[in-house]
């Protein structure tokens, strides 16, 4: 039995990612904390390496094209709630908003590293 070559299957799985991207709705695509591709959840999906990102182009121009693709919409979203009449939260609100966001975030980290490792972080 002889293995593929190493740009065949390299070849596949950019086309794998493509395919995945113009498959799937931005809305659903798992984001990292900086809002752009979480790259090793959808190599892991995909059955992909993320290790291969950085030694196969083909792979990392597709998730340059997403994030670029991602970054508009949330460019976009944010255009959208600046653009709304809603009043304003006073400071002390915000203060609020601010601490519940930053739990809200810890927790979602917490999460996401249990769905990577299987291992919870306590607080």
């Amino acid at each position: 039995m002889t293995r593929k070559a190493s740009q065949s299957v390299g070849a596949e799985h950019a086309t794998r990612l493509q395919k995945w991207i113009a498959d799937t709705p931005l809305s659903l695509v798992p984001r990292n904390h900086s809002g752009r591709s979480a790259k090793s959840a959808i190599c892991k999906v995909l059955g992909i390496s993320p290790s291969t990102i950085g030694t196969n182009a083909r792979l990392a121009e597709h998730f340059d094209l997403l994030d670029l693709q991602l970054s508009k919409t949330s460019t976009k979203r944010s255009l959208a709630i600046v653009q709304c009449d809603a009043e304003a939260p006073t400071p002390a609100e915000l203060l609020v908003l601010f601490d519940e966001l930053d739990a809200t975030r810890a927790e979602l980290a917490r999460l996401r590293h249990l769905s990577n490792t299987g291992q919870w972080i306590s607080t």
